[in-house]
């Protein structure tokens, strides 16, 4: 379906082909060094945004959607539907900064460059039909957080999950108002699922070690010389298999040192493999049985 349409809507087949397997994959791979730039067609921005936001949804919701037929499973999701907030609350964001410093003549060049960039980066596809990292002031610092954040679970996306930092959410949430009322007794719901103190323990667990993971990358392309910017983008699009970065790596990786390389490589193992599969291999534990 999604090269199908990007053929429709002017590609070549094989462009078509290929650039589909990367939008549903969220891969960010594409055939040309200027990405979708080089096509400059709005009509395919719009179709890859849809797909993209596809691939960064948890597919057992497709899987349902194709049982059942009915869209509202969609809206039923909290997850789902708090990915969209995300969408749009970062969208408008980002066309109101490009706005007020006149980066693009008109009001749909700056409402498609935004959306695009933003599904791109949320969903760490990595296309691009800008060079956000040439945007003002803060806006290529905030693209690569929700890479961070990435997209739902049961996607391709990479990132922490949106579901993760809604679960983390909730809690935090509730420990306020434990502190306001310290004998209610307030269960953290997803729906109408009440989660168990050892699930939401397990995901403080994993943001704790994806940020110590994610300073530790930064720390060490530091110490190989790379700029602040350029550490920050590169681990960033590592282990959150983004792809697309900022900095002097907003182009290629290929000026790196062969140290920086090998530090990005297991930064990209790591968060491709949910971090603890990876590092359980480094226990002596896991030896010993």
């Amino acid at each position: 379906m999604c090269a199908a349409g990007l053929w429709v809507q002017g590609m070549s087949w094989f462009d078509a082909i290929c650039e589909s397997f990367s939008i549903i994959s969220t891969g960010g791979f594409s055939n040309h060094d200027a990405s979708f730039l080089y096509y400059d067609n709005r009509n395919i921005d719009i179709w890859a945004m849809i797909f993209m936001v596809m691939g960064a949804t948890n597919f057992s919701l497709h899987y349902q959607f194709f049982r059942h037929g009915h869209l509202k499973l969609y809206w039923k999701d909290q997850e789902f539907k708090s990915y969209l907030k995300i969408i749009a609350v970062i969208t408008i964001v980002v066309a109101v900064t490009l706005y007020h410093y006149h980066v693009y003549e008109d009001i749909q060049t700056i409402l498609m460059k935004s959306i695009f960039m933003v599904v791109s980066l949320s969903s760490t596809t990595g296309l691009f039909n800008a060079d956000f990292s040439a945007w003002p002031t803060f806006l290529p610092f905030l693209l690569m957080i929700i890479a961070m954040i990435g997209g739902c679970a049961g996607s391709t996306s990479g990132g922490m999950k949106v579901i993760r930092g809604l679960v983390l959410s909730k809690q935090s949430h509730r420990e306020i108002h434990l502190l306001i009322h310290p004998k209610a007794v307030i269960p953290v719901k997803i729906g109408q699922s009440v989660l168990s103190p050892k699930v939401i323990q397990s995901i403080w667990g994993f943001l704790a070690v994806f940020v110590l993971l994610f300073i530790l990358l930064v720390l060490l392309l530091l110490a190989d010389g790379v700029d602040i910017t350029t550490a920050f983008g590169a681990s960033v699009a590592a282990i959150s298999n983004t792809g697309a970065s900022i900095g002097q790596v907003s182009q290629t990786f290929a000026h790196l040192s062969v140290f920086s390389k090998w530090i990005l490589i297991f930064g990209m193992v790591a968060g491709r493999l949910e971090i603890f599969s990876l590092l359980v291999i480094f226990s002596r534990a896991y030896w010993r049985e």
